[in-house]
């Protein structure tokens, strides 16, 4: 059964719909000619200056019209390129995976190669899907609090770290760190807070919010307010090293 193609993953629709548009064309080679693709030029240069500039600019790529992007970890992939062929043409993305936590790698993947070639509204898009992969912890075995980090990787971490500040998806990543940081003395991502300037920031920023909705007292608890679902959760008489 053949998908709509505002249904199919960006897999699909590589293989599937992207051949039937036509126009003057340009190709795209990531990493290597084995991964080539040819789109239209209209559609590309006439929307986003990035490649505006790359096949119009007078350029060795316009006079060509191919481009070669080198593969980058965490920016530039076959599997992030797809995801923007397919933002670009449908204003979708749907990444071709069952496994949440790959999906979120993806996506952070994809906000880093959208940043980078200039791809506007994308941001919040990509992070409110984050906030609902984060948010699904259906999950029978893992009945432990905090889970909100579940399917956040050190990799989704550090690719995001070098979106620019105050991304979104940089923000919801932190929040999301914040109830294990609350009430962890060794949280999930210890390593990374220490490591990696960018997150540590975002994370201080995101516990400074998050301390502003404290309610309670010594006798029934201190409470604040989940950054992710909007519920609350017990900070209990101590948290990190402080005690009440």
């Amino acid at each position: 059964k053949s998908l709509k193609i505002t249904d199919a993953s960006s897999v699909d629709f590589v293989k599937t719909y992207l051949p039937h548009y036509s126009g003057p064309q340009v190709k795209v080679q990531i990493g290597s000619p084995d991964h080539e693709y040819t789109l239209s030029k209209a559609i590309l240069c006439q929307h986003y200056r990035y490649f505006a500039n790359m096949f119009d600019g007078g350029f060795k790529e316009g006079k060509e019209d191919i481009a070669k992007l080198d593969e980058l970890e965490g920016t530039v992939s076959v599997r992030s390129f797809e995801l923007l062929i397919q933002w670009i043409y449908t204003g979708r993305v749907i990444v071709e995976t069952t496994i949440l936590a790959e999906e979120i790698e993806a996506i952070v993947e994809f906000a880093r190669l959208a940043d980078f070639c200039q791809v506007e509204g994308v941001e919040k898009l990509v992070a409110e899907r984050i906030k609902a992969l984060i948010g699904t912890k259906a999950d029978l075995d893992w009945i432990q609090s905090p889970d909100n980090t579940k399917y956040i990787t050190s990799r989704a971490i550090l690719w995001a770290s070098f979106l620019p500040g105050d991304h979104a998806v940089r923000n919801i990543l932190a929040a999301a760190s914040v109830e294990g940081y609350l009430r962890s003395n060794e949280h999930k991502f210890d390593k990374e807070t220490r490591s990696i300037h960018n997150f540590a920031a975002d994370l201080l920023k995101e516990v400074k919010l998050t301390l502003g909705t404290l309610t309670g007292d010594r006798n029934v608890g201190f409470y604040v307010e989940d950054p992710i679902s909007g519920g609350s959760f017990s900070l209990g008489p101590t948290y990190g090293n402080l005690k009440w």
